[in-house]
Order: C-alpha cells, then sequence, then structure tokens
C-alpha cells in the first residue's frame, strides 16, 4: 500500500505544467477569417488564452503572463485546440489538417483583429515585448494557419469545433470571397457543418432537410398530428381538407415572414408557448368530438404552426448565403411533407388501434387527456420563461410591414371563406 500511494506521489510531483488544467472560463469569443487563394486556404483565428483548458501558462509573480515562455506554449495550444480540430472540406472533400504558420500572444482588447488585412498584418507582425504586462485572463491566441486547396472558386465547407472551451462559446466566422465580398456567421457552439458561401441549389437542398429534422425533433408537432387523427377517427375524407390548408397556410406564414429576421429575445418563447395552446386546443376539440367541418381550425393552427416554423427557421438563415428565399422554400417543403406524412400515419395508427378496441370513445378520451397534461406544462413553462427576457418591438422595415400585411391578408381571405359558407348554410332551404 506504501508503494502505491509513493507512486501516485511520484506521477504527480512529474505532471508536466503544461497539460496541468485550470478552470473552465464562463464566456469564450472566438474569431476565425477564412480567404481562400491561389493553391491556399487562409485560416486567422484569434482564441482567449485562458480557454485552452489543458494548458498552464507561466506567469510571474503569480499574476503576468511570462511572455518569453508562453509563446511556445500558445504554439502547443494552438495546434491542440485549433489545428487537429479544424474539419474543413473543398468541394465535399475533406482538406488535410491546417499547419501553423505563425502564433502570436496579444491583449484581448486590442483593436487588429477586425477585418482579415488587419488581423494578417498583426499577426505576422512583431510580438509583445517580454516585459509587457498581460494576465491570462486578459490575454488572446491569435494564429494563422494554412491548408492547401485545389482552387480559391470552390465550395467551401466547415464544421466548428470549439464548443468545448467553454461554457458558453460565440463564435463569429468571416469568410472573404475571392471578389473580396464578406460572408459572415455568428453562432453559439457548434451547430452543424456548413458551406462557407453555399449556391442556391444546396441552399434548397440543405434546408428542406433542416426542416425535416425541425419537425421530427419538436414532439409538439407530433402530438398536433396524433389530435386531428384522434378528431377525424377514420374520416379521411375530411381529414384531407384539414391537413391540406393547414400546410398552405402554414407554408404561406412562413414565406411572408421568411425576410424578416428580428433579434427580439422574446419571439422564439412566444411562439413555443402559442404552438403548446394550440396543440392543447386540439386536444380539447378531440375530447369534445370536434366536428370535421369547422375548417377554421386549420386556419388558426396553420398560422401559430407557421410562426413557429419561421422561428425556428430564423436563426438558421444565416447559413443561406445570398440564397434567403430558396433555402425557405426548402424548409417550408420539408416541414410541410413531414407534416402530412405524420397527419397520415397518425390517422391511420389511430383507425387501427381504435379498431380492435371495446372501448373506442375512452381511449380517445385518454389519449386526448395526456396530451393536453404535456401541452399545457410545456405551455405554462414557456410563458415563464417569456416573462424573464426583455420585451422590446424589433426596429420598423419594410419586411417587418410586408410580413404583417401577409398575415393580415391570411386572415381576412380566411374569415371572408368561412363567413360566407356559414351565410350559405343557413339560407340552405331545409329538407
Amino acid at each position: 500500500m506504501r508503494r502505491i500511494g509513493l507512486a501516485i506521489l511520484a506521477a504527480w510531483l512529474a505532471w508536466p505544467v503544461a497539460v496541468s488544467a485550470h478552470d473552465v472560463p464562463d464566456l469564450v469569443n472566438v474569431a476565425v477569417f477564412f480567404k481562400p487563394e491561389s493553391g491556399r486556404l487562409q485560416m486567422l483565428v484569434r482564441v482567449p488564452s485562458n480557454a485552452f483548458i489543458d494548458f498552464q501558462f507561466p506567469v510571474l509573480d503569480a499574476t503576468w503572463l511570462d511572455l518569453s515562455e508562453s509563446e511556445a506554449i500558445a504554439a502547443e495550444a494552438v495546434k491542440v485546440w485549433v489545428a487537429d480540430r479544424l474539419s474543413l472540406f473543398e468541394n465535399g472533400v475533406a482538406l488535410p489538417k491546417p499547419t501553423i504558420v505563425t502564433t502570436r500572444i496579444s491583449r484581448m482588447n486590442d483593436p487588429f483583429f477586425g477585418s482579415f488585412d488587419d488581423a494578417l498584418i498583426h499577426t505576422s507582425g512583431p510580438r509583445l515585448p517580454a516585459d509587457a504586462l498581460v494576465t491570462q485572463d486578459q490575454g488572446v491566441v491569435d494564429a494563422l494557419l494554412e491548408v492547401p486547396i485545389t482552387s480559391a472558386d470552390s465550395q467551401f465547407s466547415y464544421e466548428p469545433r470549439f464548443g468545448r472551451l467553454g461554457v458558453l462559446v460565440n463564435s463569429t466566422v468571416t469568410f472573404v470571397r475571392p471578389d473580396g465580398r464578406l460572408r459572415t456567421f455568428q453562432f453559439e457552439g457548434d451547430p452543424e457543418t456548413f458551406d462557407l458561401d453555399p449556391v442556391r441549389r444546396d441552399a434548397f437542398t440543405h434546408f428542406m432537410h433542416t426542416g425535416v429534422a425541425h419537425f421530427v425533433q419538436d414532439d409538439g408537432y407530433l402530438l398536433a398530428a396524433l389530435c386531428v387523427g384522434l378528431i377525424f377517427v377514420g374520416r379521411f375524407a375530411q381529414t384531407l381538407p384539414l391537413a391540406l390548408m393547414l400546410a398552405a397556410i402554414e407554408a404561406l406564414t412562413l414565406m411572408a415572414c421568411v425576410r424578416w429576421t428580428p433579434s427580439a429575445p422574446w419571439i422564439p418563447p412566444l411562439c413555443g408557448a402559442l404552438t403548446a395552446a394550440a396543440v392543447a386546443y386540439l386536444g380539447t376539440e378531440a375530447i369534445v368530438g370536434g366536428d370535421g367541418r369547422r375548417m377554421g381550425l386549420g386556419v388558426g393552427a396553420g398560422l401559430i404552426f407557421g410562426a413557429s416554423f419561421w422561428s425556428g427557421l430564423q436563426p438558421l438563415l444565416q447559413y443561406a448565403g445570398d440564397h434567403s428565399l430558396a433555402a425557405g422554400f426548402g424548409f417550408a417543403a420539408g416541414v410541410v411533407v413531414s407534416q402530412l406524412i405524420a397527419l397520415a400515419l397518425a390517422s391511420a395508427l389511430v383507425k387501427g388501434a381504435l379498431r380492435w378496441s371495446r372501448a373506442p370513445r375512452a381511449i380517445v378520451i385518454i389519449t386526448a387527456a395526456v396530451v393536453i397534461h404535456i401541452s399545457w406544462r410545456r405551455m405554462m413553462d414557456r410563458t415563464g420563461a417569456l416573462t424573464l427576457v426583455p420585451f422590446d418591438l424589433p426596429r420598423y422595415s419594410g419586411s417587418i410591414a410586408f410580413a404583417g400585411l401577409g398575415v393580415i391578408l391570411l386572415l381576412s381571405l380566411a374569415f371572408a371563406y368561412f363567413g360566407r359558407r356559414q351565410s350559405l348554410g343557413e339560407n340552405r332551404p331545409a329538407v
């Protein structure tokens, strides 16, 4: 036992300083530039020095970085956390790991990383003097990396992997096109692989898959499809008009708002609360025995679900480049097709389950009650989250006016249509 204790003590004393860990920072801001040139893709990366959690930089007087010894550790940290973790693709083919050209330790508040040219001059310029006073929390590591490419006009994709650098990691990625135009992305954590300068066809295809994933991953939409199946048990002729109206209203609402990209933090929880309320109402309709001729249900649910789809699309539109309209069409196609399939499967499942039951009405009521309970809890949770965010109206713009007029037009047409149907029904002679 004594030998084991001595071995553990010796291993602890021999553990290198460069890999001793420190506290994970709460907030990390990462900046990345990409610029393709003839035969190479240049990358400029800025990462706070305290984000390299496996590396402890040497300090003087227990406070200031020992810059004469820290540069070598910074280069090793960039290799481990940047070069070895960067995943880049050219025309869908993985590129080799980039090589590190140079690294620099800088101050976090210096103004030299606002553009690619300034960052390149700064990173390739002189280092901080050895007697500069910089703490690890105030320092950043700037690095220039390169990877060979076939052509500067190729389609490049990027897979972020900086999400483990801190509790909350915000990244700003700027792609400098060969013609000098900039494409900027801002995101939290590590999103999926995305194109740095997408073309229209790829944007449509990518966002169609994104729409399918958005619908499937939110079980609230699946519960809504189940409720519709409970309302129209075995009546496919009445389910089809409602399904088509839902799809049409959702697609129109989504496309009417696709160019409106507000930053108001209250919009996602509001759309989530309204969606949960709509699902609870559909469950109530299933319990009371909703009438299939009440197509106004399709209009209201379509508007709410369309707004919810739009809320899920907005944070992703930056990955569409110049093709936000094509991305909106692709996303709408993905969610609408997924919803139609879900409605068909739910109707078939409900019909098959109730066919073998001795108390079909009781099963419908119990299932709808469970859905109402789940949706009500979610509505209360999202309403509570809504009260915690500031309520600021987005600034007026032409896109906001266009989206508002589109929603008003849809509501006006729906009310006019159903008002006309009701008047025709009242004037119809009794048999």
